[in-house]
């Protein structure tokens, strides 16, 4: 069973949007991005909360101290080199 559900009736889309939305809420659990439609090199443009212990904070900012860059860079670069080794997308 999907878990995904859209509030809005099916009635008030158009027809092209119905079924694209059917398409994702169908797969959505299943769905992976597809490396060709996204720049990998991209400005960052969303960005999300990750609540941190005082250790976990203090690991970061040795890091970022120790390579002279910031906490946000530091973070997102570990975040996708580890997110690319766990999903085997790079060497």
């Amino acid at each position: 069973m999907n878990k995904f559900r859209v509030k809005k009736p099916m009635a008030n889309l158009d027809a092209k949007k119905a079924i694209g939305l059917d398409a994702f809420t169908n797969n959505a659990e299943t769905h992976t991005a597809n490396k060709v439609d996204i720049d990998i090199n991209a400005k960052p443009t969303r960005s999300f909360t990750v609540p941190l212990n005082e250790y976990e904070l203090g690991l970061l900012k040795q890091i970022s101290n120790q390579l002279d860059r910031s906490q946000r860079y530091i973070s997102r670069k570990l975040l996708v080199k580890v997110l690319e080794q766990e999903l085997n997308l790079k060497n």
